[in-house]
């Protein structure tokens, strides 16, 4: 269902904007604060009192390219968080609190922004997090954005740029094929990530939302090749379903497709590979799978087939700027 409407009635152009902020601060209530701590004040006023560091982190959702109308409002809100809770997943960390901006054209249903709110509200409760402040513009007809801050706290966050030479390659979940459903319906690895930057042996982490293709190569520093296990990929059942309509290979779909929202680490070489996997497994129901290794390289391609030593096919994950 199309989040506009022609009928003015039924669009938040009825209430403008200072209304509308008043709206958006009582269907969020659940989940605010008092000013100056939460909505009502130019700024949020935060008190930071803990031991620690501390996480931002902002990504958003575009009518059209995140969604589109065959997406339920709620889904939609709960995908906007969830992209950013992946985030804080990603470092090991917790989320705290958050703001949220809206760009939307007048005819936007108000009725279907409650209801983005609504997604939002159910994965801040879930997770803890207080929306704190935001902020409401107008934008071109048929257009909404929704895009959020996200604070959060990490005793010792893994970075991106630490592995090492002969660390393993791992995964959570399964990959490819998000479009039918995945991209909306994910948990974020909040849980995971944490026990994972409480490890000790993690040395570095990036959540998958490009694809593996792009994403993975974001781990390797300079004279690094992945060595990959091509029959130990992951790949999600949707994935084979989308290859029997695109006519590509499985594999590829799990490379390439992106929004998987999964964790890729790497883990020290001196970790026992089968110890690891079965303290992972009294922990969590989520799989994690090994897929290969960190060699050096004076190679120009950064994935290797690890049966082969040759270069995978030339895969590319999502670009979101491109010509």
């Amino acid at each position: 269902m199309s989040p506009f409407s022609d009928k003015r009635e039924e669009t938040v152009s009825v209430l403008g904007e200072k209304a509308l902020i008043k709206a958006i601060q009582a269907w969020t209530q659940p989940i605010g604060l008092a000013a100056p701590e939460g909505i009502g004040d130019d700024c949020a006023l935060i008190h930071i009192e803990q031991p620690g560091k501390h996480l931002l982190t902002t990504d958003g959702v575009i009518y059209g390219c995140h969604f589109d109308h065959t997406a339920a409002a709620d889904l939609a809100g709960e995908k906007l968080i969830k992209r950013n809770i992946s985030d804080i997943a990603a470092m090991g960390g917790t989320p705290q609190s958050a703001l949220v901006s809206i760009i939307t054209s007048s005819h936007l249903k108000t009725n279907w922004l409650k209801n983005f709110y609504q997604g939002i509200i159910r994965v801040a409760k879930r997770y803890g997090i207080h929306l704190i402040g935001g902020d409401v513009a107008e934008g071109p007809k048929d257009y909404f954005s929704g895009h959020m801050t996200l604070m959060g706290k990490v005793k010792k966050p893994i970075l991106r740029q630490h592995a090492e030479i002969g660390d393993s390659l791992w995964v959570t979940g399964t990959l490819g094929g998000s479009i039918l459903g995945h991209h909306l319906n994910f948990q974020p690895r909040l849980d995971e990530g944490k026990w994972l930057a409480e490890h000790g042996r993690v040395t570095a982490m990036i959540d998958i939302t490009d694809g593996l293709a792009k994403d993975l190569p974001t781990l390797l520093q300079n004279k690094q090749v992945a060595l990959l296990e091509l029959d130990g990929i992951p790949i999600c059942e949707a994935a084979y379903e989308l290859a029997k309509q695109t006519g590509k290979p499985p594999v590829e779909h799990a490379f390439c497709d992106g929004e998987d929202y999964e964790l890729l680490f790497t883990l020290r070489e001196s970790v026992e590979l089968n110890a690891f996997k079965r303290a992972w497994e009294k922990q969590f129901k989520t799989q994690v799978q090994c897929i290969g290794r960190i060699q050096e390289s004076g190679e120009k391609h950064s994935l290797l087939n690890a049966k082969t030593g040759k270069p995978l096919p030339t895969w590319y994950g999502f670009e979101h700027i491109s010509s």
